[in-house]
């Protein structure tokens, strides 16, 4: 049987009780109802399963990921070993990932830096080379570099023939 307790404009009680609508219910009918109505209530409030929790997560709290995290590692690290070997005020770059991204790396003269840290060395090299020429060519700078960390620790910089050629011929100028 269902009850359901309804309120017109009029202000006068009526009751739905399987389709059937009962005007001005008897006292007993009502009692019957709400009596039945706080059991209902009652039983949800002491139901041995939680309600679910819905959290609202907002669209600027970043979501954790570990291979930024990592990159990021990886990023701060070759900054501090650069700035350590050539005194040059090396940090790294914000706002990686744009269409008009410039490289990893600030403060190496007139050279575009990509950084690589993967499980797979062989990856990150082809990988850090074909972003490293775009990333050049955004920047508009003389030399690129691709940094990649090997197996153990070591780091190693890594440059396509073209790159290396444009290093040397500047050097022995």
């Amino acid at each position: 049987m269902t009850w359901t307790r309804l309120t017109p404009a009029d202000g006068r009680p009526y009751a739905v009780v399987d389709g059937d609508t009962l005007r001005d219910p008897e006292p007993t009918v009502w009692a019957r109802f709400q009596t039945a109505e706080a059991a209902y209530r009652a039983a949800m409030d002491e139901c041995p399963y939680p309600a679910p929790v819905v959290r609202h997560i907002p669209q600027e709290t970043p979501m954790p990921n570990s291979s930024k995290a990592k990159g990021d590692r990886a990023e701060l690290e070759i900054a501090r070993i650069l700035h350590d070997l050539t005194g040059d005020p090396v940090r790294r770059k914000l706002g990686a990932g744009r269409l008009d991204d410039t490289g990893d790396l600030d403060g190496l003269t007139d050279t575009t830096a990509q950084v690589k840290h993967y499980a797979d060395p062989a990856r990150a090299i082809r990988e850090g080379l074909a972003v490293v020429e775009q990333q050049q060519a955004n920047a508009g700078t003389t030399f690129g570099v691709c940094f990649v960390r090997r197996r153990g620790g070591d780091w190693a910089a890594v440059m396509t023939i073209g790159q290396w050629a444009t290093w040397y011929r500047e050097a022995t100028a």
